[in-house]
């Protein structure tokens, strides 16, 4: 697979599978991204919102292979 590397994409530290669950671990980017999200985005981005978790589910799934 290629490296990304890019200012505003954290670096991929780590993966773990634990059973049925696998996480990625991300250096930390200085800020929690949940205090930049309101109820009120969260409604108004719904699409985006699936996009990118479904965004999230493909890559641990490739890395998962």
């Amino acid at each position: 697979h290629q490296l990304l590397q890019h200012p505003s994409v954290p670096r991929l530290l780590a993966t773990v599978e634990r059973g049925d669950y696998s996480h990625m671990v991300f250096e930390w980017g200085g800020d929690s991204l949940i205090g930049h999200l309101t109820p009120g985005d969260v409604a108004r981005n719904r699409g985006l919102m699936h996009a990118v978790l479904r965004s999230l589910i493909g890559l641990t799934e490739a890395i998962e292979d």
